[in-house]
């Protein structure tokens, strides 16, 4: 297929050539860095259906027979790496895909479960800073100066939070 789409879609060309290796058997690298190639081969050339791949392979992974799961823990895992996380909705992603993926982390694949949760969590968390009106900051003010004068200093690198109580 990639092949005969090979003329009218450039981004199938290099699918094309990678699976024309692993025909040959001629793909010199592990099969984890086989699977993460195709992955991003699969998600330049469709990247508006790799979060349904994703999802159906969620699906599988949770319906599927047991020796394929460590198998599509990579998949799932080389094809979120290519996804951009800020532009899908959360909870049914959640609901659909997270849910079945923290299944196996109290399993033999904890290791691949635990490497998509972190690389889920690090790629849509993000920070902002928030937006006060004019009048709101004299209150952010004084919060701020009731709690500077309990805090501790601890060692290392540390995070602030300032909360805003009067709400």
């Amino acid at each position: 297929v990639c092949l005969e789409e090979k003329d009218k879609n450039t981004k199938l060309s290099h699918l094309a050539h990678v699976m024309t290796l692993y025909k040959t058997r001629s793909y010199t690298r592990d099969p984890f860095s086989w699977v993460n190639v195709v992955c991003r081969y699969l998600h330049e050339a469709f990247s508006d259906i790799t979060l349904s791949l994703v999802t159906y392979m969620a699906e599988l992974l949770d319906k599927g027979l047991p020796s394929m799961q460590q198998p599509l823990l990579q998949i799932i895992y080389s094809l979120l790496s290519h996804m951009d996380l800020a532009g899908i909705q959360v909870k049914p992603f959640n609901v659909e895909v997270l849910k079945t993926i923290e299944k196996f982390v109290q399993t033999v694949h904890w290791k691949e479960a635990l490497n998509i949760l972190k690389l889920v969590v690090s790629r849509s968390a993000s920070l902002s800073l928030p937006s006060y009106a004019h009048g709101d900051l004299a209150h952010l003010e004084v919060s701020r100066m009731m709690w500077d004068g309990s805090s501790k200093a601890l060692p290392g690198k540390t995070l602030e939070f300032h909360f805003d109580i009067s709400e």
